[in-house]
């Protein structure tokens, strides 16, 4: 039964990441990937536990478990340095558009201000 719910689910996911590939290829693919990975692996658990056992780890879902922290870690590190990056993109439009914005006044205000002499 779970490997039937988990079937839907990744299935589900598989087609999100192939719509994805138009606009984000690499996330795209690997999401894809991993969801059939997934799905590959819900039906043959057995294989996963020898995965597991030869890189010295107890149990297939201990190994999942691993992956998923180091995956997760990654995905944080990118979304800093992106939030970083934009910050900085943020920070450089503000500055063009505050320093854009300050016009010198007219020639004939400066006329204006001063009196005349005589």
């Amino acid at each position: 039964m779970i490997s039937i719910l988990l079937t839907v689910i990744l299935g589900a996911a598989v087609v999100a990441g192939a719509l994805l590939r138009r606009t984000s290829p690499w996330i795209g693919g690997s999401m894809a990937l991993t969801a059939a990975t997934g799905i590959y692996f819900a039906w043959q658990p057995d294989d996963l536990s020898g995965i597991a056992h030869l890189l010295g780890v107890g149990r297939g879902a201990d190994l999942l478990l691993y992956i998923w922290v180091v995956v997760s870690f990654l995905a944080i590190v990118a979304l800093m340095l992106r939030l970083r990056a934009l910050r900085e993109q943020i920070t450089l439009l503000a500055r063009h558009v505050a320093l854009g914005g300050a016009a010198a006044p007219p020639p004939s205000a400066d006329r204006e201000r001063q009196p005349e002499r005589t």
